[in-house]
């Protein structure tokens, strides 16, 4: 049986969920390039699955729930930035132009 503060803490934590993949998906049409891009569908979309997640795992209240979705936040925490990574990485060894108003190109001194 749930308390009424882990009802509050499962239902912010859905709906917190559900705001940040918006928040993604808002960013990936706002933002001017593929980079800018590829960082706000990693970044808040990452928090965005990992809410539901510590959700779900709260809702049932069992060790291999706990488990099982700790494996996924940790799978998501590693896949997402380094999956994001080889997109830009791509996009840059092609050519994809970058944003006027960039200041730095970090990797364009390290080619």
């Amino acid at each position: 049986m749930m308390t009424t503060t882990e009802e509050w803490i499962v239902s912010v934590s859905i709906i917190l969920g559900t705001f940040l993949v918006f928040l993604a998906a808002v960013g990936i049409f706002r933002m001017p390039d593929i980079y800018a891009r590829c960082h706000t569908s990693s970044k808040a979309s990452t928090l965005g699955k990992i809410f539901p997640f510590m959700a779900v795992a709260i809702f049932f209240g069992e060790l291999g729930i706990y488990l099982q979705s700790g494996l996924v936040i940790l799978f998501f925490f590693i896949t997402a930035p380094v999956g994001t990574h080889l997109i830009a990485r791509a996009a840059y060894k092609k050519g994809s132009q970058i944003y006027d108003k960039t200041r730095v190109d970090e990797y364009k001194s390290s080619l």
